[in-house]
């Protein structure tokens, strides 16, 4: 993005002295005040490149013609003068006012800068003149000194900043802007000897992550960043341009995301107790007093209406008996709403306000885990509708937006210990949660056609916010404590995959009035003050008709007359005094800002000038060149931290997996079960008695059936063991058989046909046992076999169960 900044001021006030010491760091005491020079350079503002074109006008009345010239190129102006003359000071309306002729409008990026500050003990010009002159412009003051170097890069990254606010009406594409807030080490956390693995790097904006087990640090970069010293007000700062951009007509979303305990809720909403307010409270404060700000002529109307999305359904929270199950519409300008959501009328009363964001929290599901006392248990939104309109009628009635979300926490099962109605709240939370990061990653990346917008009620509502037309900051809160490091490092690779995202941010301009609240109010009150002239005419009063019976002295006649006459006023007067009444407290909720000064628009034919200044020095050239290779070592960098990153994120992607699957295998093992009974054992009625005695052995993970003998256990250690006795028996029968053998041979007195006889017995027994022992085996591994077939297989295609003959 190019910038085009005109430094417009009399000659010798050291215009070229503040354009050198921002471009080259440099103070410069003796200059050519006739030269009118350019210069190009590429400077970041707010982590944001922009390529700046300065024009440094003279100052000399006869360069007047030339000055114009880039007075009609300038998109914005550093008005200059010197605080030690008064005579430069008093030019300044003179250089406005030809500004406005040349632009043909008043509305352009201004900043009034009075130079030589460190001059300030010969101070001509005080700085509350300086100050109101400001105001009148409705423009920035800023003092500062080229020669000390102080607030000039403040005053050209302020006038930059108003460029970009300004453009930024012509729906040009914005990157979501991200900030990362890390709390500090709880006093719980402390006391369990959790170790701090988070390092803030505040000026380069970025985070340092430590594994504990790798001793590996990870390094990320975002828009903004916080440590646990920061204050409420410290973040509410980057809130004010996304504020004000919705005064003007543009949508607006600030989201907070991160895991359950990491301070989200805090953040938005801050903390009643202690007085500290969040970003939702500073916001609406915010919201009116830039109202307050505006020209007279301007009316504003502004509506809150908060709801909650618990376990999927969406609830009214400025209704404490209200139903879950609003239902979500599709409108097809309007995208997705709720449909007969409530809303407030706001007004600037701090304690109304307060009274209304304390029903809000009241009425919000909160729960107890182990990781959080009061988790939040549902996505929280306040919605911030303005609109405005011209006091007259005339013109198109903007409508802008803003979005306060506050996340409900990720969380692990195995962490939060979360049983029953708080494991099926966490589980909706994941899913919802998991939904957002879908879209995302198909935003961040831009490589899919489709974005799964539908797949939550959180995904629906937050469209226009995630690559619609909105301007987001999304803030994402993370614990320093080593026993949460694989939230914290999810938390900021999902943030990291946000600052990706692009938004089309637009001016919401409705041609038709009549559908603008504003319109409807402006219309209910101009007829109701129809209604009271023609109902209560002045002439009318009771004074002239007691005048009027005494002249004519009939005052007798017409006792009874007067007396219900009164009766009537009295009645009259209530009326008129209700209609007051409502006039009044309708037109407090049209809000008026303080009165612009009358502007004078003087047309004058603009002077022509057929002569062609421009010039580039070779060192811009080099500087150009020397940023571009910067920008190419740094494109290097950032590849070889994306294929790392890459490797990271498909570990995590499996990690995230297998979490979502939970519930799945526990239902699955249910599942099992049943179909392992019903497809196998039903239909066969000598099978019942199996059903009925089958056991689950939790410790082994495996089936049991009772009426079995232990003999025919379905654990192979037990049938090995088993194996193992037998053989052991039979080798203690054959050294029995062996001694009896020996014994006999000693004993010369028996006779051998009675040796041999014994000898065949005993041959016989072993024959026939070792037969038995073989019958078993067979029948034992038959079965075993079967019912491990039938107990882990699919079932069979072609008949249910199986038949009697596997055991034969």
């Amino acid at each position: 993005m190019e910038s085009k900044i005109a430094i417009i001021g009399p000659g010798s006030v050291g215009k070229s002295a503040l354009t050198i010491q921002f471009l080259q760091n440099r103070f410069i005491a003796d200059y050519d005040p006739t030269i009118e020079e350019n210069y190009r350079k590429t400077v970041f503002v707010d982590n944001e490149p922009c390529l700046l074109n300065i024009l440094d006008t003279a100052g000399q009345e006869e360069y007047h013609s030339m000055r114009e010239q880039y007075m009609n190129s300038g998109q914005g102006f550093l008005l200059v003068f010197s605080i030690i003359h008064q005579s430069t000071f008093n030019e300044m309306n003179e250089f406005r006012d030809q500004i406005i002729r040349v632009k043909d409008t008043e509305e352009f990026p201004l900043v009034l800068v009075g130079n030589k500050a460190d001059l300030d003990n010969r101070r001509a010009v005080p700085k509350s003149e300086c100050e109101n002159l400001a105001k009148d412009f409705h423009c920035p003051y800023i003092e500062t000194s080229a020669k000390t170097n102080q607030n000039v890069e403040k005053a050209f990254h302020e006038i930059i900043r108003l460029i970009r606010q300004k453009t930024s009406s012509k729906s040009e594409n914005q990157k979501v802007l991200v900030a990362v807030k890390c709390r500090p080490l709880l006093q719980n956390e402390i006391e369990f000897g959790q170790k701090n693995v988070v390092e803030i790097d505040s000026k380069n904006k970025s985070i340092y992550i430590k594994n504990e087990k790798t001793f590996n640090h990870k390094q990320f970069t975002f828009d903004l960043v916080f440590d646990e010293n920061s204050q409420q007000e410290e973040l509410f700062q980057i809130t004010d341009r996304i504020v004000d951009s919705v005064i003007s007509g543009f949508n607006g979303t600030i989201f907070c995301y991160g895991q359950t305990g990491s301070g989200k809720t805090f953040t938005m909403e801050g903390n009643q107790e202690t007085g500290i307010q969040g970003i939702t409270p500073n916001s609406i404060h915010r919201v009116f007093e830039k109202i307050s700000q505006q020209p007279k002529n301007i009316q504003f109307l502004v509506q809150l209406s908060a709801y909650e999305i618990y376990n999927e359904k969406i609830r009214d929270l400025f209704c404490k008996e209200s139903k879950y199950g609003l239902a979500v519409k599709e409108h097809k300008t309007k995208g997705f709403y709720i449909e007969s959501i409530s809303s407030k009328i706001l007004r600037n009363d701090p304690q109304s306000i307060k009274t209304i964001l304390k029903t809000v929290q009241k009425n919000r599901k909160v729960g107890k885990t182990k990781m959080n006392q009061k988790s939040s248990r549902s996505h929280c939104v306040f919605a911030i509708t303005i609109e405005a309109s011209n006091v007259d009628g005339k013109g198109k009635i903007k409508k802008g937006t803003l979005n306060l979300v506050d996340l409900a926490g990720s969380e692990r099962q195995k962490k939060s210990h979360s049983k029953g109605q708080r494991f099926l709240e966490a589980t909706k939370i994941n899913l919802s949660l998991s939904a957002l990061g879908n879209v995302i990653n198909a935003l961040a990346t831009g490589r899919q056609r489709h974005v799964p917008y539908r797949d939550s009620l959180l995904t629906k509502l937050l469209r226009e916010s995630l690559g619609g037309n909105s301007r987001t900051l999304m803030i994402a809160t993370i614990s320093p404590g080593d026993y949460n490091f694989q939230e914290t490092i999810s938390t900021l690779r999902y943030a990291n995959r946000s600052k990706n995202i692009k938004n089309t941010p637009r001016i919401n301009e409705q041609t038709d009035p009549q559908n603008a609240l504003i319109e409807q109010y402006k219309n209910t009150i101009s007829q109701l003050q129809k209604k009271l002239q023609d109902n209560f005419p002045q002439n009318q009063t009771e004074k002239q008709r007691i005048e009027i019976i005494n002249e004519q002295k009939l005052k007798t006649k017409y006792e009874k007359k007067l007396e219900k006459q009164k009766k009537q006023n009295q009645k009259e007067k209530q009326e008129k005094k209700k209609l007051l009444e409502k006039i009044r407290e309708m037109k407090k909720d049209l809000i008026s800002g303080q009165a612009h000064k009358e502007s004078l628009i003087r047309e004058v034919e603009q002077k022509t000038e057929d002569q062609l200044f421009s010039s580039q020095k070779i060192s811009h050239l080099q500087e150009q060149s020397q940023t571009k290779d910067q920008i190419i070592s740094k494109l290097k960098e950032k590849l070889k931290m994306q294929e790392n990153e890459l490797f990271d994120q498909q570990s995590e992607f499996q990690k995230d997996m297998e979490f979502q699957l939970t519930i799945i295998r526990e239902m699955k093992k249910i599942l099992s079960f049943q179909a392992f009974v019903i497809d196998s054992f039903v239909p066969f009625h000598e099978l019942q008695k199996i059903r009925q005695q089958a056991v689950y052995d939790r410790d082994l993970e495996t089936w049991h059936l009772a009426s079995i003998s232990k003999k025919y256990s379905f654990n192979p250690n037990e049938n090995e063991k088993e194996n193992e006795n037998e053989n052991q028996n039979e080798n203690e029968n054959q050294n029995q058989n062996q001694n009896q053998n020996q014994n006999e041979n000693e004993n010369e007195n028996q006779n051998e046909n009675e040796n041999q006889n014994e000898n065949e017995n005993e041959n016989q027994n072993e024959n026939e046992n070792q037969n038995e022992n073989e019958n078993e085996n067979l029948i034992e591994n038959n079965f075993k076999s079967f019912f491990l077939k039938n107990s882990f297989n699919q079932r069979p295609s072609t008949s249910r169960g199986f038949r009697t003959e596997n055991f034969k």
